[in-house]
């Protein structure tokens, strides 16, 4: 059977578990509404114009984490400094007390913008019940990916949380994954890493020697020869569930 030796799942949790993207950049939008709306920035910045800056600012901040972000410290201070890059682009100075207004509210917004679709609890919870030890291991930091667990309804079935940015180790470092595993006590050869990044998922776990199913309706089919691909999470669960029973 393919999934005969597993005893442990591992998953990431943003785009995997829950469709991220789409609720980050409704958080980001829903932001630079209050933004324009409050401060009104200068040279009659719109909403489209205010995001499209948000958007080029953390994409570069965080391709340079290591160098940039990392030594900022805990995610509040890296979140902060993220969004003062991306005003002060448009002229816009806050002081402390603002923002961290900005923070706390854009921390709601992501709370408020969790998708995640019925199915996947639906199995998350059978397997939960038929003793599935399961763990997420994120990039993300602790608040954040807890609050996102526990809007999705999902926070009873995971005895692991490993949160990147609040351990300083990031995928695909394969320490985080060595971390997740320990905290989950399973033996590695009997877990499955569950992600739907080749690059921060695939490869690093794979680089421990864990065994992984990629998530994933890329048209690069030729990546899926070396690992089991599903288009989506759903379909990954059906499958593993039908080899379990």
């Amino acid at each position: 059977m393919k999934y005969s030796n597993i005893k442990a799942l591992i998953f990431d949790l943003d785009d995997t578990l829950i469709e991220d993207t789409k609720g980050w950049y409704l958080s980001v939008v829903d932001v630079c509404k209050y933004i324009v709306k409050k401060y009104k920035p200068e040279g009659n910045c719109n909403v489209s114009e205010m995001v499209q800056c948000y958007e080029f600012v953390s994409n570069n901040l965080w391709d340079r984490y290591d160098e940039i972000l990392k030594p900022l410290g805990d995610s509040h201070k890296i979140r902060s400094f993220v969004w003062r890059e991306t005003l002060k682009r448009k002229k816009i100075y806050l002081n402390s007390k603002q923002i961290n207004e900005l923070i706390n509210t854009y921390s709601e917004l992501r709370n408020n913008h969790v998708i995640i679709q019925t199915y996947t609890r639906e199995c998350l919870k059978k397997l939960y019940i038929a003793g599935i030890p399961m763990a997420i291991c994120t990039n993300g930091d602790y608040n954040l990916q807890k609050n996102k667990i526990e809007k999705a309804g999902i926070q009873d079935y995971f005895k692991v949380l490993t949160c990147g940015i609040d351990i300083g180790i990031r995928k695909p470092a394969p320490e985080i994954y060595k971390r997740c595993i320990d905290e989950l006590k399973v033996d590695i050869n009997n877990c499955l890493y569950v992600g739907d990044s080749w690059e921060l998922d695939v490869l690093g776990a794979s680089s421990l020697g864990i065994s992984v199913a990629w998530i994933s309706d890329t048209k690069q089919s030729d990546y899926s020869k070396f690992v089991p691909r599903y288009k989506s999470i759903n379909h990954f669960l059906k499958d593993f569930m039908s080899h379990i029973h």
